[in-house]
């Protein structure tokens, strides 16, 4: 009985350790294990999932741009407003090969890249809502 005991206060110190927060370079770290540290700091994408990095090769099916958005957007949290009305442009447009494959690149970048240069992004953070507006001429 006393070994095991022992045995459970030695399991007891390693989960200690774990929370054991540093400063390097003024920036905050918790040792996970025995070699690792983490910075504890928000990843920028977090805070704006538009920095997030994406890969994404469309399937044939996706040949729209209006398709191709939706698709980038699925699981970023952010929804595309097709209701403006320039939007339903983007719908009957063919989505065209050279950008059938895009990444890795920010999703930002990836949404103006399917659109084309001919469309300003605009973002509601409040709403995260993404639409775009024909840039002037």
């Amino acid at each position: 009985m006393y070994k095991l005991r022992v045995l459970g206060v030695a399991m007891l110190l390693p989960a200690m350790a774990i929370g054991e927060t540093l400063q390097i370079d003024d920036e905050p770290y918790v040792r996970t294990d025995r070699y690792t540290l983490v910075s504890i700091e928000t990843q920028p994408e977090q805070i704006s999932p538009l920095l997030s990095i994406v890969e994404i090769s469309f399937s044939q099916h996706i040949n729209s741009v209006g398709r191709a958005l939706d698709e980038l957007l699925v699981g970023s949290g952010y929804t595309w407003n097709k209701e403006m009305a320039e939007n339903d442009r983007l719908n009957r447009l063919s989505l065209p090969v050279v950008v059938r494959d895009i990444g890795p690149v920010r999703l930002r970048d990836a949404l103006i890249t399917v659109v084309g240069e001919a469309w300003n992004l605009q973002v509601n953070e409040l709403t995260r809502e993404v639409w775009f507006e024909p840039r002037e001429i």
